[in-house]
């Protein structure tokens, strides 16, 4: 079974602050008990090229012959048996097509921060009060041909 047809759960966790601020909600991510885990300091202008393990600038700017469709929605409400329903119904899909390869993740937000700008001072960023980022990708490889494509 290719590492695709297979759920796991990976965390990537940002926190701005120290690690004993950040201990109670690392604690709670590794309780899962994801796939992998590692914990890092680093500074902001390595963010990006840190993050998702050092895999998600590359596999989204940097894969060669790739082409990703992504689809995202701000979610205010966290259920959890509607995440575990859909990550289920996607890791039976991708059993039962082993063409398919892609990704489901959640980016959770604090929003006390934007919120607490005056609502006559916030400029033009909208949707301030979103909480999670839910975002499904399906990476096409172009020397894959997928029915109805050419």
């Amino acid at each position: 079974m290719s590492f695709f047809s297979q759920g796991a759960i990976n965390v990537n966790f940002v926190f701005f602050g120290t690690q004993q601020a950040a201990q109670p909600y690392i604690d709670q991510l590794v309780a899962l008990n994801p796939s992998m885990w590692r914990n890092l300091s680093v500074p902001w202008p390595q963010l990006a090229t840190t993050a998702g393990f050092g895999n998600a600038a590359k596999s989204a700017c940097g894969a060669k012959r790739t082409y990703i469709s992504d689809f995202s929605i701000g979610v205010n409400t966290t259920d959890q048996s509607t995440y575990t329903s859909y990550f289920n119904d996607l890791v039976e899909f991708s059993k039962a097509n082993p063409w398919y390869r892609g990704s489901f993740v959640l980016q959770r937000y604090g929003t006390q921060g934007p919120l607490a700008v005056p609502q006559n001072e916030r400029g033009v960023y909208p949707w301030r009060e979103v909480k999670t980022q839910m975002y499904v990708a399906l990476f096409h490889l172009l020397q894959r041909k997928i029915k109805g494509n050419r």
